[in-house]
C-alpha cells in the first residue's frame, strides 16, 4: 500500500515537474525495495534520487542518500565501497554540523571498519559516535556504539570491559524493549560462558 502511494504521488509530481518531490519518493521507494529484499531496484531508485539531489545542490539530501546507499553496500559485502560512501556522506554532514547524522554515520563507518579488521579504527568511530550520542541523549545509538565497543574489547581480550560495556547496552535496549536486546543478551551469554 505504502509503494502504491508513493508511486501515485511520484507520477504526479514528474508530471508537475516538482524535482525535490520525485527525489524524495524516489528515496521512499528505494527504502520499500530494500526492506523487501530488492536490492538492485533500491540501488536503482537511490541512485536516480541522487542524481536530482545533486542537481538541486540539495546538500542534506545527497548525504541522506550517500548513508543509504553505503549501508546497501555494506548489506551486499562491497566494504571498500560502503566506506568511500558513508565517508562522504560525512563530509557533508560536518558540513551542514547535522550532529545527529554525524553519528549515525560515524558509527556505520566504525562497523565497516571491524567487519574489515581495522579495530583500532573502529574503535575510534564509536566512541566519537558515543560521545555525540550521549550529548544528543539518543539512547538507541548510545546502546549500539556501546554493544559495538563491546565486541571491540572482546576482540581485544578484555572480557571484563567487553561484559560491563554490553550489560550497559543491555539495560538500555531492554528499557527501549528494542528487538537489539535480543542479540546482546546472546553476546553477552557467550562472552560470560567462555570467561567462566
Amino acid at each position: 500500500e505504502s509503494k502504491a502511494k508513493h508511486e501515485e504521488s511520484l507520477s504526479i509530481r514528474r508530471k508537475l515537474g516538482e524535482q525535490r518531490g520525485i527525489a524524495t519518493d524516489l528515496h521512499q521507494l528505494a527504502m520499500l525495495a530494500e526492506a523487501q529484499g530488492e536490492l538492485d531496484e533500491a540501488r536503482r531508485l537511490y541512485d536516480e534520487s541522487l542524481q536530482i539531489e545533486q542537481k538541486l545542490g540539495d546538500q542534506r539530501g545527497i548525504a541522506s542518500t550517500l548513508h543509504e546507499l553505503g549501508r546497501l553496500a555494506q548489506a551486499q559485502g562491497e566494504l571498500g565501497e560502503a566506506r568511500r560512501l558513508y565517508e562522504e556522506s560525512l563530509q557533508i554532514k560536518q558540513k551542514l554540523g547535522d550532529q545527529s547524522g554525524i553519528a549515525i554515520t560515524t558509527s556505520q563507518l566504525g562497523i565497516v571498519h571491524y567487519l574489515l579488521g581495522e579495530f583500532a579504527e573502529s574503535k575510534i568511530k564509536h566512541k566519537e559516535s558515543l560521545a555525540i550520542r550521549r550529548k544528543l541523549g539518543e539512547q538507541q545509538g548510545i546502546a549500539i556504539d556501546l554493544h559495538q565497543l563491546g565486541l571491540l574489547a572482546e576482540q581485544e581480550g578484555d572480557r571484563t570491559e567487553a561484559a560491563r560495556l554490553l550489560r550497559e547496552a543491555l539495560r538500555i535496549f531492554e528499557r527501549l524493549k528494542s528487538p537489539y536486546a535480543e542479540v546482546t543478551r546472546r553476546v553477552l551469554a557467550r562472552l560470560e560462558g567462555r570467561a567462566e
